[in-house]
């Protein structure tokens, strides 16, 4: 069965999934590698820079706790402009899109999201690029 993510646009992109605990929902990376996409998970701020700086992700989500003590969203910007930053946070229902640039994100989401909730803000950024 064919979704809107099955198009060449969405496939093949390196998601970077950065939590300083083991916070991810463990489905959301068996999901979104079903999607086609290459997921890394990272649990500190040595590897998600390393990550970074090899130049391959495509879009970094950390969470909400791990962003407010490295900075790693403007280092994210510094180091990959076009990668796309989605912060995600149990505040998800509190916080929204636009509260995300105070974190230097483009999107805020829940941390119990799905693979189908995080393609849909990846597509959202793409519009703001």
């Amino acid at each position: 069965m064919k979704t809107r993510h099955d198009s060449p646009s969405s496939k093949g992109l390196h998601i970077v999934l950065a939590c300083e605990t083991p916070g991810f929902d463990g489905s959301l990376k068996s999901e979104l590698e079903v999607l086609g996409h290459d997921v890394s998970e990272v649990t500190s701020t040595a590897e998600t820079m390393a990550r970074l700086s090899a130049g391959t992700a495509d879009v970094l989500v950390t969470d909400l706790n791990m962003t407010r003590s490295f900075g790693l969203m403007q280092i994210c910007k510094s180091l990959r402009r076009d990668c796309k930053r989605i912060v995600a946070t149990s505040w998800g229902q509190i916080l929204n899109d636009p509260d995300a640039c105070l974190y230097g994100a483009d999107f805020v989401i829940s941390s119990s999201c799905n693979a189908e909730d995080l393609m849909s803000k990846v597509d959202l950024t793409k519009n703001k690029s």
